[in-house]
């Protein structure tokens, strides 16, 4: 059976307006969202903050950037996705070669999958999100997280 976006997509894992002073915490309060229901383990905030420092996960998207941090599934009880609509943007290093860039960070989609052979399918998904520049923005401008899940919900259905 494969994994879709839809599947992981939970209210109680999006934080809107999220105060956040640096990439690594925005990590670990995503991260905390998925321990709270117990789809990770404690260790797992360790282990994606060690994960982004040598391999970023910043892609330089449009109208902003955003990161996709994610750790091996050692750490994933249940798979899910947390998501940060930050307040203001936060640094992390751009993906692939030119990881010394650094880009100002908008939206975080923290990656929590416990099958690895099921991240192709999601990742097909996610990168039709990510390439949508009018999602993104809708995304940032949401108020809540009701209507971030809304707006993603909406594109999932219509893609």
């Amino acid at each position: 059976m494969q994994l879709l976006l839809n599947d992981l997509l939970r209210e109680e894992h999006i934080a809107t307006d999220l105060q956040v002073e640096n990439a690594e915490q925005a990590i670990r309060r995503l991260s905390r969202l998925l321990e709270e229901t117990r789809q990770v383990e404690p260790a797992f905030a360790d282990e994606v903050c060690k994960r982004e420092r040598v391999f970023p996960t910043g892609l330089p998207t449009e109208p902003f950037p955003v990161a996709i941090p994610h750790a091996d599934p050692d750490y994933v009880r249940q798979s899910g996705l947390a998501i940060g609509v930050l307040a203001r943007p936060v640094t992390f290093h751009q993906m692939g070669a030119d990881a010394s860039k650094q880009l100002a960070v908008r939206l975080v989609f923290l990656l929590a999958i416990h099958e690895a052979e099921k991240q192709v399918t999601l990742l097909r998904e996610l990168v039709s999100v990510l390439q949508n520049s009018s999602l993104l923005k809708a995304l940032v401008d949401t108020r809540s997280p009701k209507q971030a899940l809304q707006e993603l919900s909406n594109h999932l259905a219509s893609s």
